[in-house]
Order: structure tokens, then sequence, then C-alpha cells
């Protein structure tokens, strides 16, 4: 191993030591962005850092030893092969070359399929790409990523610089997402010098997360796991309420489907009230003033509950059918039809949802997406453990609830979510997780 490296690989190796994953190996592969408008971060050497770090990360988990390094600049990216025994480039070795022509526009479409030849082999393929503005062309760099997620390709998307970096921030912002092999951090326009040790550590983490991924077992496998655990049960009755002292107090989120009644009560069940928009905050998220007025009294609490009608309130996911969960089926459409309104995210808005379908649709977070490995899609993917095997998970929650002495209106879903939350909340929150 090159000299430069020897100190941030312990750091990396300890990463991967931490999340049990210290055996794995892939291909890596670094795309850096070598455009105009980075030659400020070039010259502060924040670029080089990061290259460094994740350079040091692949001394550990590369399978060969060599990293390919591809330089998006303008409509012909570069490719240079590094090899982590002989670092040609140590720290500060990699130069701005100076200004681009305007006209030679960003094609990091084109920088990504640069690095794909020969990734099929044993090893999945892992693809860290620095990235400092939106790419040129949306629609195939989610074609890309959509069609590598086959091969074994993972894509972890580092974003600082001056341009706006939506696109890569939203590719997973949906329950239903599909984009299983990707993830994002944002390292904010300039990391300092003394803050950038630590972005470009976190960046790393997120890297570790997707190698986890690998080894993880089918979705009903990790759940049954969670939920057979021995502390299911003491979390349940601990997060309900279920048998404390007198001057221990239940989580708010115990009166998420109690409130008031519930918000699937047949008189209520296909508008959206004053009192879904309260129960929703007990679970940490808040509407928005004027879509709540919306939601209340305007045209799309209108529309909300002409889909709330298509949408059956008294059956369990395990006992619909896929289509009820399928993108296009009312319940979907629900579900992007809130997610499209100004401060109403994908959490905020299953959770509202889940308010008035708790049997049907489950409450899903940053936390138990995290927990489960980020599934494809995790309605439709959760429904199918639901039915495995004559409906076993199904059963075994509702032997859980009976365990925890939980009252029936405690759905299934809602067990399930609260023993997942439980279990991973505070290890998301300390190890700053993919999906916080």
């Amino acid at each position: 191993m090159a000299p430069g490296l020897l100190a941030p690989a312990r750091h990396a190796g300890k990463a991967l030591v931490d999340r049990d994953i210290a055996n794995r190996r892939a291909a890596v592969y670094l795309i850096l962005d070598h455009d105009w408008h980075m030659e400020e971060l070039y010259e502060s050497f924040a670029v080089q850092a990061f290259a460094k770090r994740v350079l040091a990360l692949s001394a550990t988990l590369d399978d060969d030893g060599t990293v390919p390094v591809v330089f998006s600049s303008g409509r012909e990216p570069f490719l240079e092969e590094i090899r982590l025994d002989k670092l040609p480039w140590p720290y500060r070795a990699v130069a701005y070359p100076g200004r681009l022509g305007v006209g030679e526009c960003r094609r990091r479409h084109a920088s990504c399929s640069r690095a794909l030849p020969g990734i099929r082999c044993r090893d999945p393929a892992f693809i860290v790409t620095q990235v400092g503005d939106e790419p040129w062309d949306n629609v195939e760099v989610r074609s890309l990523l959509q069609n590598t997620a086959s091969l074994g390709v993972f894509w972890l998307f580092v974003g600082f610089g001056r341009g706006k970096l939506a696109f890569y921030k939203n590719l997973n912002a949906s329950a239903s997402a599909t984009f299983t092999n990707v993830a994002f951090y944002d390292a904010s326009k300039n990391p300092g010098i003394g803050a950038r040790r630590a972005v470009l550590r976190r960046s790393c983490r997120r890297l570790c997360h997707l190698v986890a991924a690998l080894s993880q077992p089918p979705l009903a496998h990790r759940l049954n796991g969670l939920i057979t655990s021995d502390q299911a049960v003491s979390d349940l009755r601990c997060y309900f309420g279920a048998g404390l002292l007198d001057e221990e107090v239940p989580f708010t989120g115990s009166r998420f489907e109690h409130l008031a009644g519930g918000g699937d009560r047949q008189a209520v069940a296909r508008v959206v009230t004053a009192d879904d928009l309260i129960a929703v905050q007990t679970l940490s998220v808040r509407i928005p003033a004027q879509v709540a007025v919306e939601l209340l009294e305007g045209d799309l609490g209108v529309r909300l509950s002409e889909l709330l009608s298509s949408v059956g309130f008294d059956i369990d996911m395990v006992e619909a059918e896929a289509a009820d969960l399928a993108e296009g089926s009312p319940a979907h459409t629900a579900w992007r039809v809130l997610c499209d309104q100004p401060g109403i995210g994908w959490v905020t808005a299953g959770k509202l949802l889940a308010r008035k379908r708790p049997r049907l649709l489950p409450v899903y977070d940053q936390v138990v997406r995290c927990v489960l490995g980020r599934p494809k899609s995790f309605w439709l993917d959760l429904h199918g453990a639901l039915r495995a095997d004559n409906h076993a998970l199904h059963r075994e929650l509702m032997a859980l609830r009976q365990s925890a002495d939980l009252p029936a209106t405690v759905s299934a879903l809602r067990v399930c979510d609260v023993v997942l939350w439980m279990h991973h909340r505070t290890d998301h929150q300390q190890r700053s997780c993919i999906g916080t």
C-alpha cells in the first residue's frame, strides 16, 4: 500500500470491521467532477482530500488493488488506473488544468458509462461519484442506474460544489423508490478544512452501508429475525406504555392510531380531519399550515377523499392484492399527491396515509428504511413478506401483539414498524446512517 494511504486506510478498515463486512470485496471505481465550476474546490484541495479517502477505503475493500478513476470534464471524460500500492498522485497532486469552455457541456452520464466495462465479475462493483451539479440528461442517468442494479453495481453520489444537486437528493425520496443500489450524501458547497475529515468519513460510511446491503437476507427473513428477538416484546410494551410504572410515560407515537378514535373509523375514513393532522405530529412530523388548510377545506382534500374512497379501510395488507399497493393504484396515487405538496416529504405522506389506513399502509421512515437495507419498493416487498409461507410473518406479528398485551386496534403493520424503529433508532442517530 502507498505510504500516503496507510493512516486513512486504518480508519476505513475499522469502519468495515464495525459493520461486520471486513471480509467483503468489491471492484471500486471513482468518478471526479473535473469541470470548470469545480476549479475553486481543486485549488482548495477539497476534491483531492475526498479522493484520498475513497482510495483509502478501496485499499481495504477493492478486489484487485487497482481503482479506475474517471475525470468527468466536458464531452470527453478521461480515465486513469490508480494502483493502490504505488499511488501516482498523493494528497495534493490532482491539479485543476484550467477553465473549460462553457460550450463543453457537462455529460456526467457519459462518465458513469465509462466506468462500467468489465464490471461483470465475481465481486460487486462500487462506483463512488463526486458530483458538483445536476447531470446533463436526468432520464439517461436514471436508466443507467436501473440497468446496472441487476449487474451488482452500487453507486454512492457525494455532492459538493456550487451547482444544483436536487436530482441526486431525490433519487430515493420515495416509499416506492426503485434505486436500491444508490445512495447520496450532501457534503455542502465547500467543506472547510475543519469539517472536511468528518464530511469525508460520513460519505465513506454510506459506502459501507451499501456494502453491508450485499450480505442481508431476503426481507421476510430479516423481519422475522427482528420481530422474534428477545427485545421485541419489551420494546413494544415500552413504546405503548403497557405495564409502565406511574412515573413513566409511553412514547407519544403510542397515540397515533388511537387519537380521537382513529383515522379509519367509518365516519371519517374517507376524509382527512384535523384529528389526523394532530395524530401525525405524535410521530414527529408536521403538515405545513397551508397544506393543512387545503386538506381540510380545499381541492386537495376533495382529491384525497376521492382516492381514499377507493382504498379499503377494513382490510389488512396481508389480505390485499399487490395491485392495491402498486404504482398507479389509488393508495399509491394518494401518496404521490401528498408528496407533491410543498413541505410534505415521502415520510410525512406515508404517515398520514398510515393514519387513514393503519391495517393496509405502513408507517415508513428513514430509521425503518435503514434497518431493512433500503428495500426496492417497501409496500410491495412488505406485502410479499407478509404473504410468504402461508402468512407466517403476519401470524408472528399477531402473536407478538398478544405477548405485549396490546389492544387489537394496534395493527400488524404498526407492531412491525415499532419493533423495527425501536431496534435501530439509537444506532441510526449515532452512526449517521444512510437514511438520515
